[in-house]
């Protein structure tokens, strides 16, 4: 993977650090990109069966407006580098259907998620900080027929480029 990669891509590097601080809180967290529909179809059925897990994605929102000045010049438009962003980090949580199995497994994917920060930040996020997460929301579709439940919990968050990452560029 190239240093830009590492950098710009933030949709992996946030994701990948929100599953594991989910993971390590002992609940089966997975991103888009862990999902395994290219193993297979028989892997693929295997994880639509697993229950509970909650799937992380990023949407990135627009930049904070916190400029880097490129060596040698003064931090503006052109001649800089934007160092934090804002997005909307959404948690799919899929549970068996019955409804005390929903609201515990939900009640701890928002327990965990009201202290994460600390658990974010560091290994394996090396050239990014999460400095806020805000709960903006939730909603949930009981489909007994189809054997799950699901919710949707939805997180302003705000993070930064570290700038000891451009040093890689």
């Amino acid at each position: 993977m190239s240093a830009t990669t590492d950098i710009y891509d933030f949709e992996t590097a946030i994701e990948e650090a929100f599953r594991t601080a989910l993971a390590d809180a002992g609940l089966t967290a997975h991103t888009l990109l862990t999902v395994p529909d290219a193993a297979g179809i028989e892997a693929s059925q295997e994880f639509q069966r697993s229950r509970p897990r909650v799937v992380v994605s990023l949407e990135v929102g627009a930049a904070k407006g916190q400029l880097l000045a490129a060596p040698g010049t003064r931090a503006s438009s052109g001649s800089s580098r934007e160092m934090a962003y804002g997005g909307t980090l959404t948690l799919e949580i899929v549970t068996a259907a019955t409804i005390a199995a929903h609201r515990e497994y939900r009640a701890i994917v928002r327990q965990v998620m009201d202290t994460i920060c600390p658990a974010v930040n560091g290994d394996p996020v090396t050239h990014h900080k999460v400095q806020r997460v805000r709960a903006t929301g939730s909603g949930t579709t009981y489909e007994a027929a189809g054997g799950c439940y699901a919710a949707r919990l939805t997180y302003d968050v705000d993070f930064s480029i570290q700038a000891e990452a451009w040093n890689a560029l």
